[in-house]
């Protein structure tokens, strides 16, 4: 039998790392670790029991999670990071990128899509979806 992928959740908002969470197990993953921001999680991080995915909110502050996903892949780098946000620019995806993101996924995304998004990801290295022009300001 294969092993459960480990995922942690890092969101300010503890109502949405709760239910967040609930859809990663509803889907049949593990939930590693919960933390209400990037420092948190780096403090408590533990080399022996590594997330396999780490979903991590970018909204403010913005640069302390992009600095979060720069020490995870420089450091971890066969960690999957897939940011969260509500809303997305092209510099956004720009920085993500640049970062080492695999991807990211909107906070209004329906539930299927963390499975999409983590199936992709082991498949082609990233998920960058097709963003909804009603749902971002990319222009």
């Amino acid at each position: 039998m294969d092993r459960k992928i480990n995922i942690a959740v890092i969101d300010s908002f503890e109502l949405f790392r709760t239910g967040f969470s609930m859809l990663i197990e509803n889907a049949g993953y593990s939930v590693h670790s919960s933390f209400k921001n990037g420092q948190q999680f780096i403090k408590q991080l533990d080399m022996n029991n590594l997330p396999d995915f780490v979903f991590i909110e970018i909204e403010k502050p913005e640069s302390l999670n992009l600095q979060t996903i720069l020490l995870l892949k420089k450091t971890y780098p066969s960690i999957y990071i897939l940011a969260l946000a509500i809303d997305y620019v092209k510099e956004t995806i720009t920085q993500l990128t640049s970062c080492g993101a695999n991807g990211f996924i909107q906070k209004d995304a329906e539930p299927g899509e963390i499975k999409s998004a983590i199936n992709t990801v082991l498949k082609k290295g990233s998920y960058f979806p097709k963003i909804d022009k009603g749902r971002s300001r990319l222009s």
